[in-house]
């Protein structure tokens, strides 16, 4: 058996850092019995080693207000045991959702389909990937959510759609503000039907759909 498996490949480059700091001191170490010129040229080489290391201010994006209809609990009226909350868009693999600033705002309140997952891609493909398998709808509400192009949508869509939202054991779509908000309602609307504002949210109740 390998020693490691499933470990993101990233965190081998953490092992440099003490590797490089052990050299670091045995250079300061060697450089004491050289040369006066010889210690200017080292010191000159570390400093321009360790320039990149000056902090400097962390990049921030500003992130929308969680809505009141999930930050309130008026979300607790539509998502029985057993089902989820699906936020729009859901959550794939090539992009952020709500979901997971939601769910931290209202303590794990809820449950939401993805997250926050490294694994095999499928039973028969071994290779890792990050998040779970995405689903045809989820891309294609992500499509809309980046591109703000609203897509002529099919009754194979639709039923697609529905057979998502079974594998997801949705309850409920929440929208909340989006960049290009309009074309991703927009959209869903035309998967499921019109939704409903409340609360500062729109809202898409599923579960006669999911019956």
């Amino acid at each position: 058996m390998p020693l490691l498996d499933l470990v993101v490949p990233a965190r081998f480059a953490l092992v440099c850092v003490p590797v490089l700091g052990v050299l670091v001191a045995l250079s300061l170490d060697r450089v004491r019995a050289v040369g006066a010129s010889a210690r200017l040229l080292w010191a000159g080489a570390v400093a321009a080693a360790l320039l990149p290391l000056t902090p400097t201010p962390i990049r921030t994006v500003p992130a929308w207000p969680v809505p009141p209809f999930v930050a309130d609990g008026g979300w607790r009226a539509y998502v029985p045991a057993g089902r989820t909350l699906v936020p729009v868009p859901p959550v794939t693999g090539a992009g952020v959702s709500p979901s997971t600033f939601w769910s931290a705002r209202t303590g794990l309140a809820f449950t939401a389909p993805g997250g926050y997952f490294i694994g095999p891609r499928s039973t028969g493909d071994p290779a890792a990937r990050w998040g779970a398998p995405d689903r045809p709808t989820a891309v294609l509400l992500r499509r809309v959510a980046e591109t703000g192009e609203v897509p002529v949508v099919t009754d194979a869509d639709r039923r697609q759609a529905v057979e998502d939202l079974r594998h997801w054991r949705a309850a409920v779509l929440v929208q909340g503000d989006l960049h290009r908000g309009d074309p991703v309602r927009h959209t869903v609307d035309q998967l499921l039907g019109p939704g409903q504002e409340i609360d500062g949210a729109w809202v898409w109740d599923v579960r006669d759909l999911v019956e």
